[in-house]
Formats: C-alpha cells, sequence, structure tokens
C-alpha cells in the first residue's frame, strides 16, 4: 500500500485550486469541499487496495438514514442498488470531510472572559450536532476528517473527545486533522510563496498519520 504524506495533500489541494483559476475559492465553497473529497477518496481506495473494503463515490446514502455521507468505507462486494445506496451492514465507516473548520462563527460567540463558559457552549453545541448520528448509525463508524481546523479554546480536544466517545466509535479515534491552526486563514486566497510556506509548517512525524488513521479504523 502507498503511504500518503500530509505534503501530498497539501501540495494537491493547491494545485488544483490553482489550476482551475479560481482566486476566492475559499475553504467553505462548495468547489473546494469537491477537490477535497475527491483528493481523499483517491488516497482511501490506494489504501484500501489490498484489504477487503472499497471506498464509496462521493455523496452516498445508506438505506433507511436519509443523510448523505461524503464517503463510505464498503465492503468490496457491497452492492449500491445502482444509485449509491448501500445496507448499512455492508458499511465500515461513514466519513464527514471538511475543508476547514466544522463550527463557522464560534469565534463570534466566545466570552473572551471565560473559557470555562466557551468550552462548555462548544461541548453542548457538538453534542447536539453529532448526537443525530449516533441515533441513526447502529453499525457502522463515524469519521471526521477535516483539511484545515482553525482553532482556539481547546475546541479540538473537545471536538476529538466527543466524537471519539460516540456510541458507534466506542472510544477509538474517529477523528483526523491534516492542519491545526490557532487563527483563521485561508491560503487558497494567497499567493504561491504563502502557499509553499504552509505546506513546509507539516512535521515529518505527522508523514504517514492518515494511512495509519484510515487502517486502524478497519479493526
Amino acid at each position: 500500500m502507498k503511504k500518503i504524506s500530509d505534503y501530498e495533500i497539501m501540495d494537491y489541494y493547491f494545485k488544483k485550486s490553482k489550476e482551475f483559476d479560481i482566486e476566492e475559492l475559499s475553504y467553505n465553497s462548495k468547489m473546494a469541499g469537491n477537490i477535497f473529497a475527491m483528493l481523499i477518496r483517491k488516497y482511501i481506495k490506494e489504501i484500501l487496495k489490498d484489504t477487503n473494503y472499497d471506498v464509496s463515490i462521493n455523496n452516498s446514502y445508506i438505506e433507511g438514514i436519509r443523510n448523505e455521507w461524503d464517503l463510505l468505507i464498503i465492503r468490496k462486494d457491497a452492492f449500491d442498488n445502482d444509485v449509491n445506496i448501500y445496507n448499512e451492514n455492508d458499511v465500515k465507516c461513514v466519513i464527514e470531510l471538511k475543508t476547514a473548520t466544522y463550527f463557522k462563527g464560534f469565534e463570534e460567540k466566545i466570552d473572551k472572559n471565560n473559557d470555562e463558559i466557551n468550552k462548555d457552549r462548544y461541548k453542548k453545541d457538538i453534542r447536539s450536532r453529532f448526537s443525530k448520528y449516533d441515533e441513526k448509525l447502529t453499525k457502522c463508524r463515524y469519521l471526521y476528517i477535516s483539511l484545515f481546523q482553525n482553532s482556539n479554546h481547546d475546541v479540538d480536544k473537545i471536538l476529538e473527545e466527543e466524537i471519539n466517545n460516540m456510541k458507534v466509535n466506542k472510544g477509538k479515534k474517529s477523528v483526523f486533522f491534516f492542519r491545526v491552526d490557532t487563527k483563521y486563514s485561508d491560503p487558497c486566497k494567497k499567493d504561491d510563496a504563502y502557499r509553499n510556506e504552509e505546506i513546509s509548517k507539516f512535521t515529518k512525524e505527522n508523514a504517514f498519520a492518515f494511512y495509519h488513521f484510515i487502517t486502524d479504523c478497519l479493526k
């Protein structure tokens, strides 16, 4: 299996953004999300090549659940009913992809003078948003993968704890951030020098982290 580095993810993402000359491409745009989803699907498919699993096309469904899933890790013999809708028995993991922070606008709501209040509000917000998945999913894991996680106030730790502790995840690592920063930035709106600087910030220690994250979810 090919081991995917964070550098490849970043470099490919920026090259595609530039290729289509989308100067105002934001992480929160539909097209940016599509680029990231197609890239991640490509790498997950490579990682799963020698396993009993495969990855669905983008925007797939599970029978009886109305939610649209960015990607599904499925059994190789899974039948999609010819309309990319799978039986949950054939789904190993559902994957939600975000090019940037999941909760937009949170920084505008924080109480600068009380960090504990901020953490409590954020935890309640996360629980309310993810509890619906715990109610619907019974046989497959829920994974959250973010290209850029812009955070403050220990939100990453809270987000990971809440998602890892979902009933379907049973405390297992289910969150992966390619990049975490303490302030919002949008490299897609910057020049090549800035983008190269952003790419260089990844550490070699995380070079194979994504590969191990996916393979560990199959156990």
